[in-house]
């Protein structure tokens, strides 16, 4: 298949995705999704909720700049495209993996920024880093598992945790359970809660009441910064936790939050300033 025509049938399911998210309708959205039935099925009642929190994180094509098609062999294939802000311009690396003879989005996104310089050729900046970059690298996806099963989630307790970290290295634990990114770019994932006598493992590492949360960074060679942000949002949509730095370079910050039992329960936001704060 030529990439111009690869090109298409992959922005077709992007865009499918991105209606069925629209229009809230999980079925659409699961026949989208590369993943075992299992994720679907844990899906479907949280789905109104993570529909929100994937629209605000997944850019519309039609606000991007296409750049290459990869392949490799003839069921995985990378999709690569530029988002552009004021100041960034940001390489995003969106993984497809055929199954059942369907093309299917990989839940993950892989990206890098960099600051144009003036005059620059965005677009041959763009290639020369799909080809140097390993964030960037077209890499076929670890079979997907659940991590504890569903016996051990709690599915009425769910949060979002936020991360910007261009340029960061970062390490994340919650209740002492690690969580499965390492920075270099954005990351937006659901947290569920942790089932009764279970033990916290991503993504069930919330406790109804008080939660602990340790976030280690350090900076790394890459493009200029505008800092570090993790944040927390028990959904649908209510602060729980943030942590933002942008001039310490590295740093280590233990802190608890909480999570509520019911909608109506307070919930105090806890705010740490990084370039102030080395430890909570």
């Amino acid at each position: 298949m030529c990439e111009e025509s690869l090109r298409k049938e992959l922005e077709a399911v992007y865009n499918a995705q991105m209606e069925a998210l629209e229009k809230k309708d999980f079925d659409a959205f699961a026949v989208t999704l590369y993943g075992p039935a299992e994720v679907g099925d844990e899906l479907r009642g949280q789905f109104p909720e993570l529909a929100e929190t994937f629209l605000e994180t997944m850019p519309r094509l039609a606000q991007t700049t296409f750049v290459a098609v990869k392949t490799e062999g003839d069921d995985l294939a990378g999709y690569y495209y530029i988002l552009q802000d004021p100041h960034f311009a940001n390489v995003f690396l969106t993984r497809f993996l055929k199954a059942g003879g369907r093309w299917k989005i990989v839940p993950d996104s892989n990206s890098f920024s960099f600051e144009p310089k003036r005059g620059e050729d965005i677009l041959a900046k763009a290639k020369q880093l799909i080809e140097t970059e390993a964030i960037l690298r077209l890499e076929r996806p670890e079979p997907m598992e659940m991590p504890s099963g569903p016996r051990g989630w709690n599915e009425e307790v769910r949060a979002a945790l936020d991360c910007w970290a261009y340029s960061y290295k970062v390490a994340i634990a919650i209740n002492g359970a690690p969580i499965g990114f390492a920075g270099g770019h954005s990351y937006s994932g659901i947290l569920v809660g942790v089932a009764p006598g279970a033990e916290p493992a991503d993504p069930a590492v919330l406790h109804v009441g008080e939660n602990e949360i340790t976030v280690e960074w350090s900076k790394t060679e890459g493009p200029p910064s505008s800092g570090l942000t993790v944040q927390i949002r028990v959904l649908p949509e209510r602060d729980a936790f943030r942590l933002a730095t942008t001039e310490r370079e590295s740093g280590k910050v233990t802190a608890t939050f909480a999570v509520p039992a019911a909608e109506t329960d307070e919930l105090p936001l806890v705010e740490i300033n990084g370039d102030e704060t080395q430890t909570q």
